[in-house]
């Protein structure tokens, strides 16, 4: 019996996910450790006027912010950027257009984001900082 990905709890994700690496024999402290990096992945921060905090300052690839855009139902204001790594930000297009109402740059390196995605999102805003991006974001989701 196949199950809906969409409602499955995160854990099986860990589990399913950690099978290979049972497999593969390593042991079970590094195991431990890898699992233990989940923890910041999408982790709720506060839910304020009906609007979810989500931090997923892990996704630093181009892959890891695919898979949380993908894994977020809700309506997103997406804060991104800081360092290049020579990321290929077309691949988030279609997620983007899908799920994205606002992105709010942040960082020094923020023009290949700015290139690839500002067809693709009603707005994108830049800042210096990440309080500032927090308090872009927020008052963005409130205005929906």
């Amino acid at each position: 019996m196949l199950h809906d990905t969409r409602k499955r709890p995160r854990r099986y994700d860990s589990l399913v996910s950690s099978l290979p690496v049972k497999l593969s024999e390593l042991q079970n402290d590094s195991l431990r450790e890898a699992m233990a990096t989940l923890e910041s992945r999408l982790q709720v921060i506060d839910k304020i006027s009906d609007i979810t905090f989500i931090n997923d300052s892990r996704s630093t690839s181009v892959n890891a912010t695919w898979f949380a855009l993908e894994s977020v139902r809700a309506e997103i204001i997406l804060i991104m950027g800081g360092v290049e790594r020579d990321n290929d930000y077309s691949q988030l297009q279609k997620l983007v257009r899908e799920r994205v109402r606002a992105i709010v740059c942040l960082g020094k390196d923020t023009f290949k984001i700015q290139d690839a995605l500002r067809d693709d999102v009603e707005i994108m805003i830049s800042t210096g900082s990440m309080r500032d991006a927090v308090c872009l974001a927020y008052h963005l989701a409130k205005k929906r």
